[in-house]
């Protein structure tokens, strides 16, 4: 499960991230409490205790203090850990790290977490990942970044490069960035990082519109939206424009790169997005990073609100041929979800 819902957003539903530990365990991160001001973090065997879904996110989200999962599960704090950051939480995102070997934030279970002026970032150590000997995993903060502060803005959008430790995000008044984790975690919590920021988009140049972003194909490139329009920025020539510009009819208000069961996208080239007419109505594209433009066009669910795709090993072939997945969206009511099946290209899918 990844991310959930730009922008404001309000009761954030669905603001949650995982991936795959060792022995079967799903680690889940997840905001919680009734203000969603703490962030949880938890790791789960979901092999040994195969429980109806409600009851795990009720569980989970402190709505329900025990549910069908049992003390092994829920009412173990050796299973939990909890970090109280006095603001409410709209979207999270947990990226594996310990396998890669790019600068000292590497070899880390690193998490992210867009609150309504803050972006919050930190490590997740499991219990045998700590220095000391330790028997429940640890939220650890190193550092945020006041974006309400630095920018005037709010935060609309942050995402955590899958290639190394680092950060982008957006705001909701156009502007885009980059943040050096490394250095910013040797400033420290709370802390002054501007000076470990770099600034690709600014509110003088930028329309005034929510920013949404992910990783490119290159690990130096941005995907990024805004408004109705989605450019390719080059991170190793920030200064210079982008000449890869495709606009929308409507207005983009989530960005997603689908993922395999690894944690990697078997199709980096595609993406998925979420646009909105101003009314109610909503539009899906799987989109291709390549040519910058649509491959296939849904009509989404009333008032697009949600929105999550999963990509399966890419085959033989040229173009996007071989390449098959799902993308799924809701809208504010969350029991509408639609799913929308892809697989070769456009032509195969229609």
């Amino acid at each position: 499960v990844e991310g959930g819902p730009s922008g404001d957003g309000g009761d954030d539903l669905g603001a949650s991230s995982s991936t795959r530990g060792e022995n079967g365990r799903l680690i889940a991160l997840f905001p919680r409490g009734h203000a969603n001001d703490v962030l949880g973090l938890s790791c789960l065997d979901v092999g040994r205790y195969p429980v109806a879904a409600e009851d795990m996110l009720l569980s989970l989200s402190g709505k329900r203090k025990r549910g069908v999962l049992g003390n092994e599960l829920v009412g173990c704090p050796n299973n939990h850990a909890f970090l109280e950051v006095r603001e409410a939480i709209h979207q999270v995102q947990l990226t594996d790290y310990r396998a890669t070997n790019v600068g000292a934030a590497s070899g880390r279970l690193m998490f992210v977490a867009r609150g309504s002026g803050r972006i919050f970032c930190g490590a997740a150590i499991l219990p045998e990942e700590a220095p000391h000997q330790s028997s429940s995993p640890e939220l650890k903060l190193l550092f945020d970044i006041n974006a309400a502060d630095l920018f005037a803005a709010c935060p609309s959008h942050v995402c955590l490069s899958p290639y190394w430790p680092e950060l982008s995000f957006g705001t909701d008044s156009g502007e885009l960035l980059v943040a050096d984790i490394e250095r910013a975690s040797s400033v420290g919590p709370y802390a002054d990082v501007q000076s470990c920021l770099l600034r690709l988009t600014s509110s003088a140049t930028a329309a005034a519109a929510d920013v949404c972003q992910v990783y490119g194909q290159h690990p130096r490139t941005l995907v990024s939206t805004c408004g109705n329009a989605i450019r390719l920025v080059d991170l190793r020539s920030p200064q210079m424009p982008s000449a890869s510009i495709f606009k929308n009819k409507f207005t983009y208000f989530c960005i997603e790169r689908g993922i395999e069961a690894c944690g990697v996208s078997a199709s980096p080239h595609l993406l998925t997005l979420l646009s909105k007419d101003g009314g109610n109505g909503s539009e899906i594209q799987l989109f291709d990073e390549r040519y910058m433009t649509p491959m296939i066009t849904w009509r989404g669910p009333p008032g697009g609100y949600l929105l999550s795709s999963s990509v399966a090993q890419a085959g033989q072939g040229a173009g996007g041929r071989g390449s098959r997945g799902i993308a799924m969206a809701c809208g504010r009511n969350l029991m509408d979800c639609r799913c929308f099946p892809f697989a070769g290209n456009a032509s195969d899918s229609e």
